[in-house]
């Protein structure tokens, strides 16, 4: 998927996919995950970590494995998440886009 800022509008190029890295870690014990709601305002940022102080707070070895998967521009899929952060957040996800995160459901 991209995004033109002129207008927002989402243009779906067929030869563009979304890169994903797995990575495996060899853990020494079983980790604690904190769990919190499915819908709340810090929703986005926490979704991000930085990985170097995840694999030093839990003494994880590695990586020993891992994968990449491109991950193609679903229409209900994609806008479907993307009204759910953005409605979740409080605001447009990852920005304004025209008939995905603008409709009345998607707003707090």
């Amino acid at each position: 998927m991209t995004v033109r800022h002129r207008g927002g509008k989402v243009v779906n190029d067929p030869l563009y996919g979304q890169r994903h890295l797995f990575l495996v870690y060899k853990q020494k014990i079983n980790l604690a995950v904190e769990t919190k709601s499915e819908c709340y305002r810090n929703t986005v940022n926490d979704r991000l970590v930085n990985l170097d102080t995840m694999v030093q707070q839990n003494g994880l070895l590695g990586p020993v494995a891992g994968n990449f998967i491109r991950n193609i521009y679903t229409e209900f899929v994609t806008d479907t998440f993307l009204c759910s952060l953005s409605r979740c957040s409080g605001e447009p996800f990852p920005t304004s886009l025209l008939g995905v995160n603008s409709q009345s459901f998607c707003q707090p």
